[in-house]
């Protein structure tokens, strides 16, 4: 049976780490030195991502992304946003103040987030994946809501696969069919009350 422990090399370095004096001028090139021997020793590994996941925003008609809706994250009520894992492609995303924000690349297998559109309800798609494509948009004008800026209201075209239209079919049936139950039951405590 193959192992899978990964194993690394000690750095090709010539500096002791253990003999580093931080008083010495040249401390912090001998550190960035040792870092840089360090990082060479796992050059093939792969990145991981880590901390909160960028976020993707449609900006032209025709903006997409390929993803798995995973949670919709409303620990902030003012800012809710869903949380996808991006599938087959790579998604182009943003990180930073929307004002002065820095485009990234988000690997499929990795995490994006996206604000709560009422015109796409990704909580109907968990665990689904689906291609969602801005189809299109019109300007509306500024509320309280969007802090007195002018705003976009999208509309949205998104594509599953047959089998998971089923499913989303079934789901959607199910959550009917509780709602249907519990309104029933509800009733039937107001008469006898």
């Amino acid at each position: 049976m193959a192992s899978t422990k990964t194993e690394t090399t000690a750095p090709k370095s010539t500096i002791d780490i253990f003999s580093l004096d931080p008083k010495d001028p040249n401390f912090k090139d001998l550190l960035l030195q040792y870092n840089k021997s360090i990082l060479d020793s796992v050059k093939d590994w792969e990145r991981e991502q880590t901390g909160f996941p960028p976020y993707w925003k449609p900006k032209h008609i025709g903006d997409l992304f390929f993803g798995k809706p995973i949670l919709k994250d409303e620990r902030d009520p003012a800012f809710p946003r869903y949380v996808v894992q991006a599938t087959k492609f790579p998604v182009v995303c943003q990180q930073g103040p929307a004002d002065d924000a820095d485009m990234l690349i988000v690997r499929p297998g990795d995490y994006f987030t996206c604000s709560v559109w009422a015109a796409l309800p990704l909580d109907d798609f968990f665990d689904i994946e689906v291609c969602a494509v801005a189809e299109n948009s019109r300007k509306l004008p500024p509320n309280e809501a969007s802090d007195n800026r002018p705003r976009n209201l999208w509309t949205w075209n998104v594509k599953v696969t047959k089998e998971s239209r089923k499913l989303i079919q079934t789901r959607r049936a199910e959550a009917a069919k509780l709602l249907r139950e519990s309104r029933e039951t509800a009733s039937l405590g107001e008469k006898t009350e």
